[in-house]
């Protein structure tokens, strides 16, 4: 559980209770300020928690977090690059965070970049490159190290979901400034791919069918301060 402030009536997370096997992925569904980020912060060390715990592969969150450090791998919701460098340049600052051995570090970028389709573009500055590419690309830099447990917050973007009131869920894809149409189904069949051997856990607002046929997907419940809308309520 946390508390946004000590006299707060408001929680922003309360009594989140989940258990995510191995090669799995556990997809938290919620609005946009539902808690979804917070809890990717919660469970990643970057906020303390009011109460409880967390273990991963047995580590505690709360007294390991060195440890979990190790085998953990981070997409944030929004992507944390430098415009100046290239994609092999944040590539290899990743391999030195991550201690890859020397003679690896080569035959490392390329398989991360070739899985998002960045490899032919590896020495073009990060500035260059659309939305789409630099989400790739930041989902790329998480599976550096090849860590047990990687969060994705938000790891699709380029595609507005709308629902329109009394009928079937309606999407309507729109081109924004910067954005890719088509990273989102690039990324969920990267995700397909590399969560073999260990666990994905990804945020999303989105709440569509056709996202269920090919992933383990759990619906948790946030403390809402609004009423949810019929369409994100829907069971899947």
């Amino acid at each position: 559980m946390l508390q946004l402030r000590p006299a707060a009536t408001n929680i922003a997370v309360n009594d989140l209770c989940l258990v995510c096997e191995d090669s799995q992925v556990l997809s938290l569904l919620g609005h946009n300020g539902a808690g979804k980020t917070t809890a990717i912060n919660m469970l990643t060390g970057m906020l303390s928690t009011t109460e409880g715990d967390s273990y991963i592969y047995g580590l505690s969150v709360k007294n390991d977090m060195d440890k979990v450090r190790d085998i953990m791998g981070i997409c944030p919701q929004h992507d944390i690059l430098w415009n100046d460098l290239t994609a092999r340049e944040h590539m290899q600052i990743f391999c030195d965070l991550r201690q890859i051995p020397y003679e690896q570090v080569d035959d490392v970028i390329r398989e991360r970049l070739e899985d998002v389709q960045l490899f032919d573009v590896q020495n073009n500055a990060v500035g260059t490159f659309s939305g789409g590419m630099k989400r790739r690309l930041s989902v790329a830099l998480s599976f550096v190290g090849n860590p047990k447990i990687v969060y994705l917050d938000e790891p699709t973007t380029g595609m507005v979901f709308t629902a329109v009131e009394g009928s079937f869920l309606k999407i309507k894809m729109k081109y924004r400034h910067n954005q890719d149409p088509y990273i989102r189904r690039d990324i969920w069949n990267l995700i397909l791919r590399l969560k073999k051997n260990r666990v994905i856990v990804m945020t999303t607002h989105v709440s569509n069918k056709m996202y269920s046929v090919f992933f383990f997907f759990l619906k948790i419940l946030f403390s809402l301060w609004r009423k949810p809308t019929s369409w994100e309520t829907r069971s899947l």
